[in-house]
């Protein structure tokens, strides 16, 4: 029993299982996650965002967090999500008004551990 559970435990990460994982995923995870969605609500209220600020959300999947970051930090703040299945970050990014980002708001699709960006960050959350 244990043993299965640590199948998704590796030290290496096996990129292309896990994108396959996501695309069978990403048209209900939001639906699935529902019931979880008071952890992310409480991570925002924790991280408390302020104005300009400039946030990462590391595997962002389905950008959930990412209006309610776009808000708090204002059109002089930065949401960078990072996310690398391109099912989810098209879902991330159709969270706008007809997919279109605002202009604080960027999504990468890239593997965390390939993610670059000029800007620095004073937090990052993973909910």
């Amino acid at each position: 029993m244990i043993s299965h559970a640590l199948t998704n435990v590796r030290m290496q990460p096996r990129r292309v299982v896990a994108l396959a994982r996501y695309a069978e995923l990403a048209p209900h995870y939001d639906t699935r996650c529902a019931r979880i969605s008071h952890v992310r609500d409480y991570a925002l209220e924790m991280l408390n965002p302020l104005r300009g600020e400039t946030i990462i959300d590391v595997a962002c999947g389905t950008g959930a967090a990412l209006p309610g970051l776009a808000e708090r930090v204002g059109k002089r703040g930065r949401v960078i999500g990072i996310e690398q299945s391109p099912h989810m970050v098209s879902r991330a990014r159709n969270r706008f008004d007809g997919g279109k980002l605002p202009a604080n708001v960027e999504v990468l699709e890239v593997p965390v551990e390939e993610a670059q960006t000029r800007r620095r960050a004073v937090a990052v959350l993973r909910a």
